[in-house]
């Protein structure tokens, strides 16, 4: 998520880099165009320019209640990159959808009609836990999360 949140070009300044391949070359200076990832403060940018885009956004929808909904689900769902939301129906679902990379759904009818495939449950592997998020694996079948620990 950090590279996709460009830096305004004023503020650019206060985010350099000095670099150099070997000791005995001198010194380029570099400046970040992006959020810079790994800083206590990256996380904050980030959530805070989403927030932006959903004030920003929120005027232009014509539909008054998705324009809401959309508002809402931005300004809850949103953990840093990760979008977690529940609805009641695959309707809701399909209707929320936002441009985003990795969907992912243990309802079969939702996934197709965000992504368009057909792909079966036995196709999409739902016994496989290898989903995570949050650094949690999630299991679509009991819709649980949970920890992979190995033993010593």
């Amino acid at each position: 998520m950090f590279r996709q949140v460009m830096v305004d070009s004023r503020h650019r300044k206060w985010q350099q880099i000095l670099w150099r391949k070997c000791p005995n070359e001198l010194l380029r200076t570099y400046q970040l165009n992006t959020v810079t990832y790994d800083m206590a403060s990256s996380p904050f940018n980030a959530i805070r320019s989403l927030r932006q885009c959903e004030y920003d956004n929120s005027k232009v929808i014509a539909d008054v209640s998705r324009a809401a909904a959309a508002r809402d689900s931005i300004h809850h769902s949103f953990y840093v990159d990760d979008y977690l939301e529940s609805v009641h129906t695959t309707e809701l679902a399909i209707n929320r959808k936002f441009e985003l990379d990795k969907w992912n759904s243990n309802c079969v009818q939702t996934m197709e009609g965000i992504s368009g495939s057909k792909a079966s449950a036995s196709e999409r592997n739902y016994s496989d836990s290898s989903t995570t998020v949050l650094g949690l694996h999630w299991n679509p079948i009991s819709d649980t999360l949970f920890f992979k620990v190995k033993e010593c």
